[in-house]
């Protein structure tokens, strides 16, 4: 499975000017960066989904099996386990925010969303 860790446009925007020459999950939160946070989680290096700008930096990946995380959520063992168990096609949010989409290949709605 590909693990790519975007930027929420919002929380980019909030996050100015540490976000002009890295994506969101390159922030560091104490010792470790958001997505080293994540691959220290999944054991797998996250590709990024930014700025097109900073994409020849912080490379992306498109594979066939995504999932799809918010760079600026920060995991844990019931957060990771939450993305993990999301089934193709779903998206996990919290309110309004988006933090996971497993596959996305639909608008997001009523009947593809856990909160």
């Amino acid at each position: 499975m590909n693990f790519i860790l975007f930027d929420d446009p919002v929380i980019r925007l909030d996050l100015l000017p540490f976000t002009f020459t890295r994506p969101v999950a390159r922030i560091r939160v104490g010792i470790l960066t958001i997505d080293e946070k994540w691959e220290k989680w999944l054991g797998v290096k996250p590709a990024f989904q930014t700025q097109p700008y900073l994409q020849q930096k912080f490379p992306g990946s498109v594979a066939a099996d995504n999932l799809v995380i918010n760079g600026a959520v920060c995991p844990d063992e019931k957060l990771v386990e939450s993305v993990k168990s999301l089934p193709k096609g779903y998206f996990l949010v919290k309110g309004q925010r988006l933090i996971a989409a497993n596959n996305p290949g639909e608008q997001m709605n009523q009947l593809n969303t856990i909160e």
